[in-house]
């Protein structure tokens, strides 16, 4: 992904933190520097965290978080993917510039018994400029069998190699929870700020949000 490194908006005012819209579907999003809340099994989405900052977080730490979260609105759900941005302009879900799906402890199972959902999954994140599968397992537990299913874990190989190849969906892979939400956010920070750099309006919006806060 090309995006703006540098550490000012085209404004020359500090980058606005992204807004990143979470499906409905998901159990245990990512609050990505907030302190999660425990979503219910089933039913109705209860808020995504309480608004207390973790100041360890990577999100914080390295990324200027916590950035903005909620859910999907429920009359226009996330189609496929877990993550994406709010458009800053309307709120709607930005499809067709970023989605990514995250896995946790449920990799190899998506990768065996649920291979033919997965790779469906992963065709219809093809309507995004930038698509990434993260899980928090690394290679190494993938290989060694520690992700679940050691007797598959050829299959589960190939399954990710047809996942980058076919589908054209970035494949990242890292042993610990807090990396791989920090991967997330960094995917989705540099989508947002090459949005703001190619749409004026975009970032005034950005900014009259942030003149109503202060």
């Amino acid at each position: 992904m090309s995006a703006p490194r540098i550490q000012k908006a085209p404004d020359g005012k500090p980058w606005p933190r992204p807004r990143v819209l979470v499906s409905r579907r998901e159990q245990r999003p990512y609050a990505f520097g907030w302190k999660p809340l425990l979503q219910p099994e089933e039913g109705a989405r209860i808020p995504i965290h309480l608004h207390e900052a973790l100041p360890h977080s990577l999100v914080v730490r390295e990324l200027g978080g916590p950035y903005h979260v909620d859910w999907t609105p429920t009359d226009a759900p996330l189609l496929t993917a877990d993550y994406t941005l709010s458009h800053p302009q309307n709120g709607t879900a930005m499809e067709a510039l970023v989605l990514v799906e995250a896995k946790r402890n449920d990799l190899a199972a998506s990768l065996t018994h649920g291979h033919d959902a997965l790779m469906a999954e992963m065709e219809r994140m093809r309507v995004a400029k930038h698509r990434y599968l993260v899980a928090a397992a690394s290679g190494d537990d993938l290989m060694e069998g520690r992700c679940g299913c050691a007797s598959r874990v050829k299959a589960m190989v190939h399954c990710l190699e047809s996942i980058a190849m076919r589908c054209g969906v970035q494949v990242r892979q890292y042993a610990s929870q807090s990396r791989a939400e920090y991967v997330i956010a960094l995917v989705l920070q540099r989508a947002w700020r090459e949005h703001l750099t190619e749409c004026a309006e975009s970032l005034a919006c950005e900014r009259a949000r942030e003149a109503r806060a202060a």
